[in-house]
C-alpha cells in the first residue's frame, strides 16, 4: 500500500509503504537504491516501522520519516539509512503525536514541520526534534480540522490539507498560511465557486506555485493555479 511519495534534489523517488512497513528509495528510472524496515513486520526501533506515512529529505541526503498510523514518532536518518535520533510518543502534548501523517521543511530554515493528523494541529521542531510551536487554527472555524498534510512554497507560505470528517465538504479543503502562520487564503470548505473536496489526503506545491491536491475517497488529483 504505497502511501507517501517524495522527490529529492537528485530526482530520486522516496516511497513509504504502510502495508509492507517499509521505506524505499529509487533512482528516477526506478532502480532500487535503499530499503529500510522489515517487510510486513511492524516494530518501533532503528530497523522497523509501523505503517510509515511520509519522508522529507535534506540537501545533504539525510532524511526524516513520519511513523505513523501505529507508531507515533519522527525518525531521523543519515544518507546511508542509519538512524541518528527520533522523537515523539503517543499523546497530545508538545512533541507528542497521534498519527504524524505529513512532513515538510520550513522554508529558509532547518526546521521540520509535522502534520499531526488526529490531534488536528501542525507542529514545528528544530532539526534535532526540539519543539518550537504549534498551530490549531481558530476554534470551531470552518477551516479547522484534522491536518493531513503540509507543503511549503519558495516564498515561505505553508499549505495545509484539512479534513474534519470524511465527506464533510463544508470542513474539507486547503488553507494557505503566511510566514506568521495566519490564514491568508483557502480553497474548498464549501466556498461558492470552489472545488468540492471530500477527502483531502495530500498536498504538493510545484516551483511555479501550482498546487496539487490528492483525495483518497474520490480517487482524484485536483490541480489549482495560484491567484495573485
Amino acid at each position: 500500500m504505497p502511501h507517501g511519495i517524495t522527490i529529492d534534489g537528485s530526482n530520486n523517488i522516496w516511497l513509504t509503504d504502510v502495508g509492507l512497513q517499509q521505506v524505499f528509495k529509487f533512482s528516477h528510472d526506478g532502480r532500487p537504491l535503499l530499503t529500510l524496515g522489515q517487510a510486513r513486520v511492524g516494530g518501533w526501533d532503528a530497523q522497523h516501522f509501523n505503517q510509515p506515512t511520509d519522508v522529507a529529505i535534506r540537501p545533504d541526503g539525510s532524511f526524516y520519516v513520519s511513523d505513523g498510523y501505529v507508531n507515533s514518532r519522527v525518525a531521523y536518518f543519515d544518507a546511508s539509512g542509519k538512524e541518528i535520533r527520533e522523537w515523539g510518543r503517543k499523546g497530545s502534548g508538545e512533541g507528542e503525536f497521534s498519527n504524524p501523517h505529513g512532513l515538510s521543511f520550513a522554508p529558509g530554515s532547518t526546521d521540520v514541520l509535522v502534520a499531526d493528523r488526529e490531534n488536528s494541529r501542525l507542529q514545528l521542531f528544530d532539526r534535532d526534534g526540539k519543539f518550537k510551536r504549534q498551530w490549531f487554527g481558530v476554534k470551531n472555524a470552518t477551516t479547522t480540522g484534522r491536518i493531513f498534510s503540509v507543503a511549503a512554497d519558495a516564498a515561505g507560505a505553508l499549505y495545509l490539507g484539512i479534513r474534519r470528517e470524511d465527506y464533510d465538504t463544508q470542513h474539507t479543503g486547503v488553507v494557505k498560511l503566511d510566514r506568521d502562520w495566519n490564514i491568508v487564503a483557502s480553497v474548498g470548505f464549501g466556498n461558492p465557486g470552489d472545488p468540492i473536496f471530500n477527502a483531502v489526503h495530500d498536498v504538493a506545491v510545484a516551483r511555479d506555485g501550482t498546487i496539487y491536491v490528492a483525495e483518497t475517497r474520490t480517487k482524484r488529483v485536483v490541480k489549482l493555479r495560484p491567484v495573485k
